[in-house]
């Protein structure tokens, strides 16, 4: 079992028309051999793409975000894309508490 994680990306561009071409890139990827889907609620703002990505498996998330860098990364125009993660665990849980017989 894996740890969910999810990202609401951005992908800064130089010009609007430079967004709309990474925007149908990311509209043309589609699922890969291991049934990954790809960018969901892609918008343009201005010069930036943003989009949402999750997966059950934060090292599956990494790998989605690695797939469209490799993708864009080419495109005259990109500047660089932000894919902040945010991941769900138990955390962790530490105690000094001893048994009270121990004394």
């Amino acid at each position: 079992m894996g740890t969910y994680a999810q990202t609401h990306f951005t992908i800064e561009c130089n010009t609007n028309k430079t967004a709309h071409t990474v925007k149908k890139a990311l509209a043309a990827m589609k699922e890969d051999e291991h049934q990954n889907t790809f960018a969901e609620d892609v918008s343009i703002e201005e010069n930036e793409v943003t989009g949402f990505m999750s997966s059950g498996r934060y090292q599956n998330l990494e790998y989605k975000c690695e797939h469209i860098w490799k993708t864009i990364k080419d495109t005259k125009g990109v500047i660089n894309a932000n894919f902040p993660m945010l991941a769900e665990t138990d955390g962790i849980y530490f105690s000094n508490d001893k048994d009270e017989k121990e004394n």
